[in-house]
């Protein structure tokens, strides 16, 4: 074998062996990557893991402050309720005193007023009926009431006894236009008289009575509009002075006091908790979680700088494998199963030079693929 043939050999066997070397570089670079990126998604769910609790743990620190302050200020709007009800009943009971106070004169001129006509009546042996907001409403009209009054009689009467005894009272056998017609005659003759009979008789024997019964009724009448007109003005007054509620209004005065510090010691707290407990438990929480994720981040940061080993060291390896190598074996022959042929070749004495191997290689798979 030709000094020649040695170097050449040589030269193959050390392109194989940094073939080979680079392969097992881009093998470990890509397991190296696979070891980053799952260190790296450790790392993460790490992260969020800490995120998570530090979150979780605020949230429910926030909801116990918030509920303790929020129980404390229902229960002084509840004081703050009672206190307001407290005093509008007492209001409502001055009110009510005042108002009977102010209108009991009306209210006694009344009944007296009343009681006189009916002791009269009764002396006079007049029936009780005369006496009554009925018969006068009927008899002397001059009120809008007394209109009402008489248009409900009409109704009742002369449309709605009609009606009832022909569609309620008969058998649909015996229902006829003209027995209608004949049960609404009788209806006006017999209401319509007997309203005409006690008019007449009644203004006929007890006139100065009657006029002074209408008399009664109009001053009971405008004694109760003066009592309704009072009230009203009582009820609208807006002057609380003369109920006595001094009392009450110093309670609801510390009530609201007390709602209103209550709420400001919420907020006060809520204000701490964002700019100082906030940052005690996140604290508190990371330092707990810091070996752990010490851990995984080393491990990343170990991962990535062996990868990165790995990586520039593979880079240099293909830089050598094209700088001294294929540019004498050219891509094609940047195979270990080629270069091993070659040096085949060149140990069986086939070829004399590296160049005549490749030529013979050529030469060879091209017949096998004839």
């Amino acid at each position: 074998m030709t000094e020649q043939i040695r170097e050449e050999t040589a030269f193959l066997q050390e392109a194989g062996q940094a073939l080979s070397e680079a392969e097992r570089l881009a093998k470990e670079e890509e397991r190296l990557k696979e070891e980053e990126a799952k260190t790296l998604r450790e790392l993460k769910a790490g992260e969020k893991a800490l995120k998570d609790e530090i979150d979780s743990t605020l949230r429910k620190r926030l909801k116990e402050l918030t509920g303790t302050h929020d129980a404390e200020i229902a229960e002084e709007k509840d004081k703050l309720k009672k206190a307001k009800a407290q005093k509008e009943k007492a209001k409502n009971e001055g009110i009510e005193e005042r108002i009977r106070e102010e209108t009991r004169p009306y209210l006694e001129d009344s009944s007296a007023k009343k009681a006189e006509m009916l002791n009269a009546f009764r002396k006079q042996k007049i029936p009780a009926y005369y006496t009554t907001r009925l018969y006068y409403a009927l008899h002397y009209p001059h009120k809008p009431a007394d209109l009402l009054v008489l248009l409900l009689f009409v109704g009742l009467c002369f449309i709605a006894v009609p009606c009832g005894i022909y569609f309620l009272a008969l058998p649909e056998n015996l229902r006829s236009p003209v027995l209608l017609a004949v049960i609404y005659v009788l209806s006006v003759l017999i209401f319509g008289g007997l309203y005409t009979w006690i008019g007449n008789s009644s203004k006929s024997k007890y006139t100065d009575m009657l006029r002074m019964g209408k008399e009664t009724w109009d001053d009971l009448a405008a004694n109760q509009k003066q009592v309704r007109k009072l009230t009203r003005q009582i009820r609208r007054d807006k002057d609380e002075e003369r109920y006595n509620l001094g009392a009450y209004d110093d309670e609801i005065a510390r009530a609201s006091q007390a709602v209103q510090e209550a709420e400001a010691r919420k907020q006060e707290a809520l204000t701490n908790f964002d700019t100082v407990t906030k940052n005690i438990i996140t604290d508190e929480l990371t330092q707990n979680s810091s070996e752990k994720i010490g851990r995984l981040m080393s491990a990343h940061d170990e991962a990535l700088r062996l990868l990165q080993e790995v990586g520039e060291e593979k880079r240099q390896k293909e830089k050598t494998l094209q700088e001294q190598y294929e540019v004498r074996l050219g891509r094609e022959f940047m195979s270990e199963e080629k270069i091993e042929a070659l040096s085949d070749i060149l140990t069986r004495g086939s070829a004399s030079s590296l160049a005549d191997a490749m030529t013979e290689y050529r030469t060879g798979r091209d017949n096998k693929e004839k």
